[in-house]
């Protein structure tokens, strides 16, 4: 999957409450159906938010950060990293993000 999928934006600091609005988007630059299975998106501590759905050829797909536990992704307000890792641990992409204000939504290329 390396070079097929790409960290292209991110809302890490919403209006309103943290825990369920911020979210993480990525895209499928290939031609073919990618399926992320064994894949997460992981923050600078490492904790992992997985990917379970199918992303359609040059399409996008915007991940929710569920922060559904304390070991569970979360993006921080002050900046950080994402990671894109695969199902045996390898590091397929990364972005790092600056410090973000109240719902801007931050892009990458």
């Amino acid at each position: 999957m390396q070079c097929m999928i790409a960290i292209v934006s991110m809302l890490a600091n919403p209006a309103g409450p943290e825990e369920s609005n911020e979210w993480v988007e990525i895209e499928n630059r290939s031609d073919e159906i990618v399926t992320p299975d064994g894949y997460s998106l992981e923050d600078h501590k490492n904790r992992p938010e997985p990917l379970n759905m199918n992303i359609e050829p040059r399409q996008r797909l915007r991940i929710m950060v569920s922060r559904s536990a304390p070991d569970s992704m979360q993006l921080t307000n002050s900046g950080g990293t994402v990671s894109l890792i695969g199902p045996s641990g390898d590091l397929v992409t990364k972005v790092t993000y600056p410090q973000s204000g109240n719902c801007e939504l931050l892009f990458f290329l």
